[in-house]
């Protein structure tokens, strides 16, 4: 999906969240009802990379948007899946989300 970069200006990091916790939280709830044991698997899979990327958090996310793109599939519902993406597509080309991070970074508020 692709955003104009006008709008990426306005699209504050708040929304993003807002948008995410909106969607995400009902696609969760259609992919446990919805999950095999391979689902189980990978989710788990996704955890470790997660784990393992914790010294580098704010730099390597992609355990993270791993762990939420399997889930967004995991409902079956082609949809949901572009929401998801097109959510983080949103994120990492948004200036605001980036100087949030950078912020964040710095004050070593997340290590």
């Amino acid at each position: 999906m692709h955003v104009s970069w006008p709008v990426l200006l306005r699209i504050t990091p708040f929304e993003l969240l807002e948008a995410r916790l909106a969607i995400e939280s009902s696609a969760a709830g259609l992919a446990a009802e919805r999950a095999t044991k391979a689902d189980e698997i990978a989710l788990e899979e996704c955890i470790k990379q997660m784990e393992e990327e914790t010294d580098v958090l704010l730099l390597h996310e992609q355990g993270d948007r791993n762990f939420h793109m399997t889930i967004a599939r995991m409902t079956g519902n082609a949809v949901i899946v572009s929401m998801v993406e097109a959510l983080w597509q949103q994120r990492d080309q948004s200036p605001m989300w980036r100087r949030l991070h950078d912020h964040i970074y710095r004050c070593n508020v997340v290590r």
